[in-house]
Formats: C-alpha cells, structure tokens, sequence
C-alpha cells in the first residue's frame, strides 16, 4: 500500500502537467513550505523566483538568508535537477545542484 502512495506522489505531477502547467500557486505554496523549512528562531529564509515546483528540475531566481543582523548570504541561480523515480527505491538521486553565484558578507 505504501509503494502505491509513492507512485502517485511521484508519477502525479507528470499527469498535470499533461493538462495544464502548473501555476503560481503551486511555487508559491512550495516556495512557502521551503521557507518555514529552513527557517528557524534567528534565522529567515527568502525564496525569490521559484519555478519548475512540480517538475525534476527546479529553479530558484535568488535565496536569502538572514539573522538578527541582517542578510548574511544570498544565492543566485539555484538549479536542483533530481530524478523523481528514484523515490520508488527510497532514493533521492541529484543529477545536479547548483547556484550561479553565492555571497556571504560576514561569517
């Protein structure tokens, strides 16, 4: 039963996008989940230009990452490109992770 979950989890997102691509509102829900995520007391984690939610190779425009100071490092250009059939296995397979630049002010 558990692999039949797994399977339309991984397989669902190729039959909408089938049907029509996916909208904002999918990023930005995603986009939001990543947010909370990564975010933690003292910490705050933006997320700019979220595409490709639903698809294996997601980008982000630009990923801030704040303290009580300020933004302490920014990212430009993230690409996460992972194959989804994997998670049938119990995987997570990366074929890359990437980022365009990456920029810390301060330690």
């Amino acid at each position: 039963m558990r692999w039949f979950f797994v399977f339309i989890i991984v397989l669902w997102p190729a039959f909408g996008q089938a049907q029509s691509t996916p909208s904002a509102g999918d990023a930005g829900y995603l986009a939001q989940l990543l947010k909370d995520s990564l975010s933690d007391r003292g910490r705050m984690v933006e997320i700019f230009g979220f595409e490709g939610a639903l698809s294996s190779k997601a980008t982000i425009k630009r990923l801030t990452i704040a303290d009580d100071d300020g933004i302490w490092i920014t990212a430009t250009g993230l690409v996460l490109d992972w194959q989804r059939s994997a998670l049938l296995s119990g995987e997570l397979r990366v074929r890359e992770f990437s980022a365009k630049s990456i920029t810390m002010t301060r330690l």
